[in-house]
């Protein structure tokens, strides 16, 4: 048992008794105590040597005796299973000359608030992670199969390609050609037409690849505006579940409280940027981004955001079992190992646009627009021949051009109340067409 445990009094006076102890040595004390409050106190011999007691006298409780006979030995007290032991106070404790290690309260009440998480827009049922209010914590509300994957970790482990943002999540993966910055989630080995729900903020993401070998279910999203993705395996009865027989990955984009900080800041900004450095950059030339958010009054909420990535062809890693067997083709001297990954380069421009209003009540408006924008070296699969004039395993095609941009208003009504959380997401307008140009 900790020393110093805290019990609550649920109601009615401890029992009194006459004690009547004069002032002795301490073990005599403690043995009159025992005699005359039919307790038991266990305590070390070398403890209480050469100390004295100054007794007590008078109708107390047990408790208080106790206190008065320990008072100035540097010893404290605490009750364990019906017998008091004792042991060396602390140094705060015989400052403040109280020698009891167990503290009695009063009644306590202990209240919480649920985090609805970016600005009231958490998910209905769901996990809600969306800004600084929401958190990995919540997937322990409910028994469900549910990963999130917060700021926090993104920031941990820097993501290439947005497949990297779930590469740690159980029974979760993303089979996709990581030159071209589609994303396609695969939950427990299924994945595309419309078995997985793809989504931003709520906004479902179902481009489809026409042709020889399209895909039929990718999005494309920027890290770099993220707050966290939340996951969930399975099928779900709700309306993000609805036709989604693996699950559903909602990424959540920042809001203003992650760019404010608390309620007092009227406005906010944020810079973030990497690159690589010359040779040792391995083809991260640039990533970065800029928030700005203000409140221009207790109600009214805005952000804009702005992201861009360039990355270049890069070199696969040289240590532990890199498994480059998979990457042995065959070229003008035989057998080659393909060391450097060619035509990987993409640029990504994103941007993100935030208003939202609180009506009071528990309502609250939101507008809200993401867009992304990107060009990127189209390639064919790879091929099991010999490999092109650069040393490439993949042939360039041309170059694709991609526009993803989503418009969206949002109502919150959550009053102060377990029984109501209603939330409505229209989608005023998504655009996400795909252009070939210059096959070489």
């Amino acid at each position: 048992m900790a020393p110093h445990a805290a019990q609550a009094q649920t109601g009615g006076e401890a029992a009194t008794h006459d004690f009547n102890i004069p002032a002795r040595t301490l073990s005599e004390a403690l043995a009159d105590f025992g005699r005359q409050s039919g307790m038991q106190v266990n305590v070390d011999a070398d403890e209480i040597r050469d100390r004295a007691s100054p007794g007590v006298s008078g109708r107390m409780s047990s408790d208080q005796a106790l206190n008065r006979l320990l008072a100035g030995t540097g010893l404290t007290w605490r009750l364990n299973n019906g017998f008091v032991t004792l042991q060396p106070a602390p140094q705060t404790a015989q400052a403040s000359g109280d020698t009891r290690s167990t503290v009695n309260l009063g009644s306590l009440r202990v209240e919480g608030q649920q985090s609805g998480g970016n600005g009231g827009f958490g998910r209905d049922g769901s996990v809600g992670t969306g800004g600084a209010a929401g958190g990995a914590d919540e997937i322990f509300a409910a028994p469900r199969a549910v990963s999130v994957v917060t700021r926090e970790e993104m920031d941990r482990t820097p993501a290439r390609h947005a497949a990297d943002l779930i590469a740690e999540v159980p029974g979760v993966t993303s089979a996709v050609n990581r030159l071209n910055p589609g994303l396609s989630v695969n939950i427990r080995g299924m994945q595309d037409f419309g078995r997985v729900n793809m989504m931003i903020d709520g906004m479902r993401q179902n481009f489809v690849q026409n042709g020889h070998q399209g895909r039929n279910g990718q999005m494309y999203v920027d890290p770099e505006l993220l707050t966290a993705v939340a996951i969930e395996r399975g099928p779900r009865s709700n309306v993000y579940g609805m036709g989604a027989i693996a699950g559903s990955v909602d990424f959540k984009t920042i809001g203003p409280e992650d760019i404010l900080n608390g309620e007092s800041d009227r406005i906010g900004a944020r810079l973030r940027a990497t690159t690589g450095l010359g040779g040792e950059g391995n083809g991260v030339n640039f990533l970065g981004s800029a928030a700005i958010a203000g409140r221009l009054t207790d109600n009214i909420e805005l952000m804009a955001a702005y992201s861009r990535r360039d990355i270049g062809d890069y070199d696969v890693g040289t240590k532990g079992d890199d498994g480059l067997a998979n990457f042995t083709f065959t070229g003008a001297d035989g057998l080659e190992t393909i060391s450097r990954i060619k035509y990987a380069s993409q640029l990504q421009e994103s941007a993100l646009i935030k208003a939202r209003w609180t009506l009071g009540d528990g309502h609250v408006v939101q507008l809200s627009y993401v867009g992304t924008w990107l060009d990127y070296e189209h390639v064919s699969d790879t091929r099991t021949g010999l490999l092109d004039e650069n040393g490439s395993p993949w042939k360039r095609l041309g170059t694709s051009s991609i526009t993803s941009e989503n418009f969206a208003f949002d109502y919150n009504w959550k009053p102060d109340s377990n029984w109501i959380n209603l939330r409505l997401t229209r989608l005023i307008h998504q655009k996400c067409p795909e252009g070939l140009a210059g096959v070489a």
